[in-house]
């Protein structure tokens, strides 16, 4: 999952930033896996303690890992992304292809362990082979080949808008995977005591019970996670109120395109925009590169993001409140200025109102 939080994005990351996501993405991915490999490991458990006669554990949860493989994959595939889907099904999603893709993991490591043990005994190495951590080797060989499978030939997109720091977001991340580890190992081990706690007084193993430990403390981490970022929401909220300069109108003529609202030959006044609309206008996307861009400010038009030239320059109409008295004098406007801009020659008119009203 690492590589895939590296690609260029329309806003700068800082190597903190970057080393922040990586480590939280990684970590995350690192805590759903594991406890999903431990459910796996119970419904073993579990089977294996209703018979006698069977097969060993190790045989048992191979067997539980490749049956979870297809039923997972199939469970999301037979689930695709849809618009304004319920949130349950989006978690059975979720729940399917989480349950095979660690089950994909736990039948290579297995897998690979049963090859090293055979290997190992023709060798007489006396376990010295069976001793060495073979998840690090295969999870990476495993990522590799999944990453290289993903990657796009050379020339599909251009090179990186903004990239991040690799080696300076490294550390960070490094830290931020420390930190998330020391606190999984904290986890396991709360778990593993109420799970033992719980099964003295509840029918069921305590590897059952340690799953229940598990979804607890996911579930309290959901809570907080949420929390946070409802907070973080608010105060970007509260940033849209306060009062920021605007470019006079002069200066709106030099930066906004002559297809948008407030530009040159426009219908609609500059000063009758408002602030969002100063903005809207401003902040337009580009079919070129704006050759005299302010200090700092990234080319982000559609030929530089796209790696291919624009079709046709895209029309932005905005009417504010100011820009007519009434209602209807405001949709004239609107009218007027997309006839002028070449708006109705467009395959696709995206029609929205900012207050709700329609």
């Amino acid at each position: 999952m690492a590589p895939g939080t590296f690609p260029s994005s329309l806003a700068a990351r800082s190597p903190v930033d970057q080393g922040v996501v990586t480590g939280l993405v990684t970590g995350l991915h690192y805590l759903l896996s594991v406890s999903t490999q431990e459910v796996l490991e119970a419904l073993a458990i579990e089977t294996a303690g209703s018979s006698r006669n069977g097969p060993p554990p190790r045989a048992r949860l191979l067997a539980v890992d490749c049956l979870a493989v297809p039923l997972g994959l199939a469970v999301a595939r037979a689930l695709p992304p849809r618009a304004g889907e319920p949130a349950l099904r989006g978690l059975a999603r979720q729940v399917g292809w989480r349950s095979g893709a660690t089950g994909l993991g736990g039948v290579v490591l297995l897998a690979a362990e049963a090859g090293v043990r055979r290997l190992d005994d023709r060798l007489e190495l006396g376990g010295r082979l069976v001793a060495l951590p073979l998840a690090v080797p295969v999870g990476l060989g495993l990522s590799f080949l999944l990453e290289r499978s993903r990657s796009r030939p050379d020339g599909a997109l251009p090179t990186a808008v903004l990239s991040p720091a690799l080696l300076r977001s490294l550390p960070v991340a490094a830290g931020v995977v420390g930190a998330v580890s020391a606190s999984a190992y904290g986890e396991h081990v709360l778990s593993d005591i109420l799970g033992r706690r719980l099964a003295t007084v509840l029918p069921g193993p305590p590897e059952l019970w340690r799953v229940a430990g598990h979804g607890a403390f996911l579930a309290g981490l959901g809570v907080g996670v949420s929390a946070l970022w409802h907070r973080a929401m608010q105060r970007i909220e509260a940033g849209t109120s306060a009062d920021v300069p605007v470019l006079a109108a002069d200066e709106a003529t030099r930066w906004v395109p002559a297809t948008n609202s407030g530009g040159p030959g426009s219908l609609v006044p500059w000063v009758s925009l408002g602030r969002e609309g100063r903005r809207h206008a401003l902040t337009s996307v580009r079919p070129t590169p704006v050759s005299s861009r302010p200090d700092g400010v990234p080319d982000l038009s559609i030929g530089t993001v796209m790696g291919k030239p624009a079709r046709a320059a895209p029309v932005q109409v905005y009417v504010g409140l100011s820009s007519g008295a009434s209602p209807r004098q405001r949709v004239d406007l609107a009218l007027a200025e997309m006839e002028n801009s070449g708006a109705f020659d467009r395959s696709l008119i995206v029609l929205i109102s900012p207050t709700g009203t329609g």
